[in-house]
């Protein structure tokens, strides 16, 4: 099991390995919710993702800070204001090239007790968002604090490492009892208000109540009703809200290949978009549904992520942090025609060589 945590957000990421006849599945799945970080104040990890034609060193450049470099706002936290000051410094820099039209940075936490920071640059400019949300629809308070009240558990539970998760219903549902107990209060929820959650998710121009909807309404019983819901939230403009509708999903794509009597179709085309965001979260979250749909080796879609999304794949299996890079790598290999045994085993060896050994069939 490997955890996670961005800055800004809690953001847990587990790994678990399944063995059925030595051949391995990886299932990453990930949760997001706004907390506080680490106490070590020093990066171990540098690492970039949407740099195309612009050389990592010329990034590199604006980074006033290397790995193993303790960063001061680190030693004063609750205050942020360090950090807003350093993000809009380094994002200023790379808006400064004009072979850079957007930029973002990310702290995620973390290896060997140091902080994993990610660089994402983009040579095209944001597409305009034709879906802005604009109705007053919000969610009873009930659900509001019980999502709110389940965040500040959460974080204890990680903290006194007893987050363990039970998956086997297709939604989460956490080993912690008083953590159980809360989540297990939007099974009721997502019974009475699945048409309201649907609105919400949909229409609502508050964005804590998407937030919110989008966690809840994976609650129902009925997961075949909801995969369209979260797959339109997943396309939502609000990050958390992505993170928890692609979360969900992924729990619930590997409950429904299960059941392969129930003949659900999902869509891969929202998570090849999103392997090419801005977001590291979007990329890291995506990987975890395309693993998933991935799983039968379908010819059609192994083809699409060749065509849209070899390049954000490539940035991922090169990423230092192995636990990070695995479902990027895990993906080329099966674009590549590599066996399951065959990539986790080659994993073992150098990545790097075994990157381009792929690439050279892929290419």
């Amino acid at each position: 099991m490997a955890d996670t945590y961005a800055l800004g957000a809690i953001d847990r990421k587990v790994l678990i390995m399944k063995g059925t006849n030595q051949l391995l599945t990886f299932i990453l799945i990930g949760l997001r919710i706004q907390t506080a970080w680490s106490q070590s104040p020093q990066v171990g990890i540098i690492d970039f993702y949407g740099a195309r034609s612009t050389k990592t060193d010329i990034i590199s450049k604006c980074l006033p800070f290397k790995e193993n470099d303790t960063i001061r706002f680190l030693l004063t936290y609750p205050d942020t204001t360090g950090y807003k000051k350093l993000n809009q410094t380094i994002v200023g820099c790379l808006l400064a090239n004009p072979e850079i039209k957007r930029a973002k940075m990310e702290f995620v936490c973390c290896v060997n007790g140091k902080w994993m920071v990610f660089i994402g640059v983009s040579e095209k400019a944001s597409m305009v968002n034709n879906n802005v949300k604009t109705k007053d629809i919000q969610l009873p308070s009930e659900i509001t604090r019980t999502y709110d009240s389940m965040e500040l558990l959460l974080l204890t539970a990680i903290q006194s490492g007893e987050a363990g998760e039970d998956n086997s219903q297709g939604h989460a549902l956490f080993t912690n009892i008083p953590l159980r107990k809360l989540m297990e209060r939007f099974i009721p929820y997502s019974e009475k208000y699945l048409d309201l959650l649907r609105d919400v998710l949909k229409y609502s121009k508050y964005s804590h109540d998407r937030i919110v909807a989008s966690w809840a309404i994976a609650y129902y019983h009925d997961k075949s009703a909801i995969v369209n819901d979260l797959s339109e939230a997943a396309k939502d403009d609000n990050e958390d809200v992505r993170n928890n509708a692609i979360r969900a999903l992924g729990i619930i794509i590997n409950y429904l290949q299960q059941k392969p009597n129930l003949n659900i179709t999902i869509s891969p085309d929202p998570f090849i978009s999103l392997m090419n965001s801005i977001s590291w979260s979007d990329r890291n979250k995506s990987i975890t549904v395309l693993l998933a749909l991935s799983n039968s080796r379908d010819p059609k879609l192994l083809l699409k992520l060749k065509s849209e999304a070899l390049e954000p794949l490539i940035d991922m299996a090169n990423w230092k942090s192995e636990a990070h890079a695995m479902g990027g790598y895990i993906l080329l290999g099966r674009i590549a025609g590599w066996k399951e045994q065959e990539i986790f085993e080659s994993s073992k060896k150098n990545r790097s060589d075994m990157i381009d050994k792929m690439l050279s069939t892929i290419k």
